[in-house]
């Protein structure tokens, strides 16, 4: 959803270069960034292994009388499974019934099975740039894509410095060059902010960069690449967040990201 003053104000041709070789095919100059960081691996659970475990197994004394008749047979077959009845009750604490639910969570469809971490939102919202970056890789090429990035984050942070002061310096002191952001800078910026309105101001934040970086390549590309690069991120979003996941694939985050696209 487009905000009034989100107007894009930048010369289009310092970034994609003058509208007759827009569309011309560059070679790729660079590999594309690797998504930032990534969904951390769930803790290893390792079972008892109690294969080489002995089986108690019940005696059985039958005593068979020289007129056995069918009825002392099926007395001896329930005399033989009693006792191994009664061992494995045995075995069972007095708290705990003989028919216990498992024990394992089941998640619904949509939900996590984790809280999340404050960095989550932001290392998916990174995807959208690395959506971006694939999208326009054969028609802008990776250089002129990342000098958009860059740009536009830039104009955002003079929307937004409450939340995107420093952000694109790494911890290093390095300038973030491919339109990414320091997640920790974002996180601390907004812990300054009154607590009843930082979520407000954070999402406004993000949508703002990601509008304008949609309005960047309508104007340098044309429309239908700014078309088709929303429509995959809202297709991205609708389907993941229908799964159960947690970390940066949290149904609950992808759902947030996904109201940026509106």
């Amino acid at each position: 959803m487009r905000k009034p003053d989100d107007e894009l104000k930048l010369d289009i041709n310092e970034i994609f270069g003058a509208s007759e070789t827009v569309l011309e095919t560059t070679p790729l100059e660079a590999a594309l960034i690797p998504l930032v960081g990534g969904v951390p691996a769930g803790t290893e659970i390792k079972f008892n292994d109690l294969s080489n475990t002995p089986i108690a197994e019940p005696v059985v004394l039958t005593v068979k009388s020289k007129h056995t008749t069918d009825f002392d047979h099926m007395m001896s077959s329930a005399e033989a499974i009693t006792p191994e009845v009664a061992v494995q009750a045995s075995e069972k604490p007095n708290d705990v019934p003989l028919e216990s639910e498992p024990s394992s969570m089941i998640l619904k469809p949509g939900t996590s099975g984790r809280s999340s971490d404050p960095k989550d939102l932001f290392l998916a919202y990174d995807y959208f740039r690395e959506v971006f970056l694939d999208e326009l890789k054969d028609s802008a090429g990776p250089r002129k894509t990342t000098v958009m990035l860059v740009k536009t984050f830039e104009v955002a942070r003079e929307k937004h410095p409450e939340i995107f002061r420093n952000a694109n310096w790494d911890a290093n002191g390095n300038l973030l060059e491919d339109g990414s952001l320091n997640i920790q800078k974002i996180i601390d910026n907004k812990s300054a902010l009154d607590p009843k309105q930082a979520d407000i101001t954070l999402d406004s934040a993000l949508l703002s960069l990601l509008s304008l970086r949609l309005q960047a390549v309508e104007k340098g590309l044309g429309p239908d690449y700014a078309v088709k690069i929303k429509i995959r991120l809202k297709k991205w979003t609708d389907e993941e967040s229908q799964k159960s996941g947690y970390g940066k694939n949290d149904p609950k985050i992808l759902r947030r990201l996904g109201n940026y696209l509106l």
